[in-house]
């Protein structure tokens, strides 16, 4: 038995994304499939957002993130797995949340913040995702 510190697996993860934009609103989703090496499950990647410009340069946000993993792989029944389980396998989720997008300078700089929770989790932390971003557009 060893004490992980990261997943000893690579992911593959091709994802499919669209995106438009109407008026002051602007849509935008994906789906994904995450292939995994040494025996950790196979995922699903749903995501989705729906904004709207509520003034010039910014936008409020609604945010959704959906994982549901499948084949729950030989990882989740082994003792020693389970005993140093930092990165578990099989981990579950649906997510929501809202982001605030501001540009400072259009289409040029920006700055992101966003509060996202989550439920119906497994094997996942049970702790909102708090988060600040800054961004250029080249």
């Amino acid at each position: 038995m060893g004490l992980r510190t990261g997943f000893q697996s690579n992911t593959y993860l091709p994802y499919l994304s669209v995106g438009s934009t109407s008026g002051n609103w602007y849509y935008f989703g994906n789906l994904g499939y995450g292939f995994m090496s040494n025996n950790y499950s196979d995922f699903l990647k749903v995501g989705g957002e729906v904004g709207y410009k509520f003034l010039k340069n910014t936008h409020v946000i609604a945010v959704t993130d959906l994982r549901n993993t499948f084949d729950s792989g030989k990882l989740k029944n082994n003792a020693d797995y389970l005993a140093s389980g930092f990165y578990l396998d099989g981990q579950n989720y649906l997510a929501a949340g809202l982001k605030l997008n501001h540009e400072f300078i259009a289409n040029k700089i920006g700055a992101n913040i966003s509060a996202i929770g989550a439920f119906a989790l497994e094997n996942a932390p049970n702790a909102p995702s708090l988060n600040i971003g800054v961004y250029t557009k080249f």
